[in-house]
């Protein structure tokens, strides 16, 4: 977003992270902004993994408005960063729409916004959208939904949308219809 507004110039393939860092941290100085990285854990292990607190440190130290959500399975364990530190804020599952529409942005085998919105309208019924997978007077219909759909938990969506297979999503619009 930072390259489409012009605020900092396209990084070649072969990049130098430092270059980078210091391209955000310039066109950020001043800007009230929110950096998201979602599924943080994935970098575990990884040289972007050991630079992100001196990144975050460096961001919170030289920007003004600057605000950050890491997101996580388990606690990061981060320490404070320019008098900012780590707050945990545990979340529930996903109730049956949201599950549903998280799936169908993620799933390989639904292109469009017609065939998200076939995908929610085949799936989920309007009755119970707004339930979770532990409320007692879901249908089973719907538990199975959840079930398929990694019930409700954002990284297991995340999981089901990239691993179920074109067979496996036909079957799971036939059964919805």
């Amino acid at each position: 977003q930072l390259v489409a507004a012009g605020m900092i110039v396209p990084q070649p393939t072969a990049y130098d992270m430092d270059e980078v860092a210091n391209s955000i941290l310039k066109a950020l100085h001043s800007d009230r902004s929110l950096i998201v990285l979602d599924r943080i854990e994935v970098m575990e292990g990884s040289e972007d993994a050991a630079e992100l607190p001196l990144f975050l440190n460096n961001l919170f130290r030289q920007t003004r408005y600057a605000r950050v959500l890491l997101t996580a399975n388990a606690s990061l364990n981060l320490s404070s960063f320019g008098g900012v530190g780590e707050h945990i804020e545990e979340l529930g599952p996903l109730n049956l729409k949201n599950t549903v529409k998280l799936f169908g942005i993620l799933c390989r085998h639904v292109c469009t916004a017609g065939e998200r919105k076939n995908l929610l309208e085949a799936i989920v019924n309007q009755e119970e959208e707004d339930m979770c997978v532990s409320d007692a007077s879901l249908s089973s219909r719907s538990r199975d939904v959840f079930a398929r759909l990694g019930d409700g938990i954002p990284a297991r969506v995340f999981d089901a949308a990239y691993q179920i297979t074109a067979e496996e999503y036909q079957s799971m619009l036939e059964k919805g219809r």
